[in-house]
């Protein structure tokens, strides 16, 4: 009998070790599931990263966005660029840098149309003046204004250049103590010439070239 008890011993023992092994997992389930009761509910994936769409209440209450007005002569684009600064090409600067806007500043009604009138000079546009001309001695030869740039936008009527827009007539008035030149003609102060798409405006001090411009 007693063999047999010690035979017996062992299973005994497996036996015992395997119900300790099913209470662990027992309690390792039931945590689990107290966990997942706890925790807050997922979204379905279908709607993560979705956003529904707004209400109309809700799009009612959103203040409409300002828009600027457009500048005065939007539909017409001018820009002057650069040719040559003292002892510098302007292919040699970035075309930002290059390309200086004639941004209207004033309108008045004209016979046929309106009057659009852009200034130019170096109180004008400081900082392109200033990156064409970094010789301060060089700069201030450029007058605070240079000249103006004046152009008729009416009804249909002569097209200059693709895109341009319909222009009748367009003119440079010279404004400041420095010589400006249009297709190698002076224009005096106080007094003014036509411009054409392709016209170059040079403006000198004392014979020497300071800056060439074409429109």
């Amino acid at each position: 009998q007693q063999q047999q008890q010690q035979q017996q011993l062992p299973q005994q023992r497996h036996q015992k070790l395997h119900q300790q092994r099913l209470q662990r997992q027992h309690q390792r389930h039931q945590q689990a599931r107290e966990a997942r009761s706890t925790s807050p509910p997922v979204p379905p994936p279908a709607a993560v990263g979705r956003s529904s769409p707004p209400s109309a209440a809700a799009s009612a209450a959103v203040s409409p966005v300002a828009v600027a007005p457009a500048p005065l002569g939007s539909e017409m684009r001018f820009e002057l660029e650069l040719l040559k600064a003292v002892g510098r090409d302007g292919a040699s600067f970035p075309k930002a840098q290059r390309m200086l806007p004639l941004v209207p500043k004033r309108a008045k009604d004209a016979e046929g149309g309106t009057s659009f009138i852009a200034t130019v000079g170096r109180q004008e546009q400081p900082e392109l003046f200033a990156t064409w001309l970094p010789d301060q001695s060089q700069r201030s030869r450029i007058s605070r204004l240079a000249f103006e740039v004046s152009w008729l936008v009416a009804g249909p009527s002569i097209v200059c250049g693709e895109g341009r827009g319909p222009l009748q007539v367009a003119k440079l008035s010279a404004c400041g103590a420095n010589t400006v030149a249009v297709d190698n003609k002076v224009v005096k102060r106080g007094s003014y010439c036509d411009l054409r798409l392709g016209s170059e405006i040079v403006l000198s001090c004392e014979m020497r070239v300071l800056l060439r411009l074409r429109l």
